[in-house]
């Protein structure tokens, strides 16, 4: 299973148990560029995929810096639909650049994260 590197702890379960999930307040497109970055390379379908979500990002965070936010939840948006396979069958679809799906379900919280309170 693979964790993810951040300034964030552990998620407890009801019980105080580790439930092994990020339970993250706010987040910001810094980070998920960040987390995006230190994904392998093999966790994408194709090696422009990471680019491209990178880029993306570049692009929703100019937006959300210049007051572009509405513009910006649309980017977001569109971005989610490209992570948003990896469901109860466990398989991505076959638009997803994030081809593994812990990598994919982390990124996609964030996003979500995004479009309900977008931060550079």
């Amino acid at each position: 299973m693979r964790t993810f590197e951040t300034n964030v702890a552990n998620a407890d379960g009801g019980d105080g148990t580790d439930i092994g999930a990020f339970e993250i307040q706010a987040t910001s497109v810094a980070i998920v560029s960040t987390v995006v970055q230190t994904l392998p390379d093999n966790d994408f379908r194709v090696p422009g995929n990471k680019n491209a979500t990178l880029s993306r990002l570049q692009d929703i965070k100019q937006s959300i810096t210049a007051g572009y936010v509405d513009q910006a939840i649309q980017d977001l948006k569109n971005l989610r639909k490209r992570v948003d396979g990896c469901g109860p069958s466990s398989l991505t679809d076959n638009d997803d650049w994030i081809t593994n799906c812990t990598s994919q379900v982390h990124v996609r919280a964030l996003i979500d994260k995004l479009i309900v309170n977008p931060v550079p």
